[in-house]
């Protein structure tokens, strides 16, 4: 029984990433991270990875703040945050169906399937 829980938690945590913030100019607090839980979700699939991403993004839009209209310095800031924030979480994801969908590019199956031959 015990080993049955242990391996259920550890599963769990593989199905989370951490969407963190750079702090520019001021040290990052342990606080700068959102946990996106997609252990509901088929990476396998476009939908499932398409789920995942607007989670990912919504994260890191709301842990970079909002953004603040006239300053240009900030909103620069803001956009750098967001899309390391995004990108980093990406990555950890490791999965070539949520990389595809958050680069726009089309299902990685669908290329392996492509015949150029012809």
């Amino acid at each position: 029984m015990r080993r049955v829980l242990l391996l259920a938690l550890a599963a769990a945590s593989v199905a989370t990433v951490s969407v963190a913030a750079v702090s520019l100019g001021a040290p990052a607090k342990p606080t700068d991270q959102i946990s996106v839980s997609y252990a509901d979700l088929n990476l396998a699939t476009r939908a499932g990875a398409q789920t995942l991403v607007s989670r990912i993004r919504n994260a890191a839009n709301e842990l970079c703040g909002q953004e603040l209209v006239g300053d240009v310095g900030r909103l620069v800031d803001r956009a750098r945050c967001v899309r390391d924030a995004q990108a980093r979480a990406i990555q950890v994801v490791d999965r070539p169906t949520v990389t595809a969908v958050y680069l726009g590019l089309p299902q990685p199956d669908a290329i392996a399937l492509t015949d150029t031959s012809r």
